[in-house]
Order: structure tokens, then sequence, then C-alpha cells
């Protein structure tokens, strides 16, 4: 019986450090596949992408690797909204009220 005991133990802690090894083993290559990448590349292509969709006349600099499939997103064909307004508008603004007015304070001494 504790010979099997030992045994079952061996094997659970066999395949413990197994998991570890492989979640060792997971982690590396998804920090080495960033490590390729140069620093702020991530952030780069973001800026990048949105300047893209706000501005279709941007184009991405040629320096930028990006990972992202650049086909998968749509890009507008207008230059944006344009609001007008006219001439004879006058345009008010509303005060700002107070939220809390201090009062007199009723101490008696």
């Amino acid at each position: 019986m504790e010979i099997e005991k030992k045994r079952r133990v061996e094997e659970e802690r066999v395949y413990r450090l197994e998991l570890k090894k492989a979640d060792l083993l997971d982690e590396i290559e998804f920090l080495s596949g960033d490590l390729k990448k140069p620093a702020f590349a991530k952030e780069i292509d973001e800026i990048e992408s949105l300047l893209v969709f706000f501005d279709p006349s941007y184009t991405k600099s040629s320096s930028s690797s990006s990972s992202i499939n650049n086909s998968s997103f749509k890009t507008r064909t207008s230059t944006g909204r344009v609001i007008e307004a006219p001439a004879d508008v006058v345009i008010l603004k509303k005060e700002a009220e107070t939220f809390f007015k201090g009062g007199k304070s009723t101490k008696k001494d």
C-alpha cells in the first residue's frame, strides 16, 4: 500500500512539473514574439490605424511592420461630417450654476 501511494504521489508530482514546464514554454514563446518587434510598435500601429480611419488620405509609413491584416479594416471614403450654421445664428452659453452655496454660520458663543 505504501509503495502504491508513493508511486501515485511521484506520478502526480511529475505531471504537475510537466504542466508547469509547458506553461513556461508557452510564456517564453509569447514573450519572444514580442521581442522581435521594435519598442512601441504596437502603439505606433494603433496610432497609424486611427490616422488612416479618421483621415483616409493619410498613408502608413513603410517602416512600420504591422502584423495586423489591414484588408480586414474598412476605411471611409468621405472626408468627414461638416456642420454649418446659418450666418444670423447667435450662440448662447448657459451660465454654470453653483451646486452648493455656503450660508452664514449659526454658531453661538
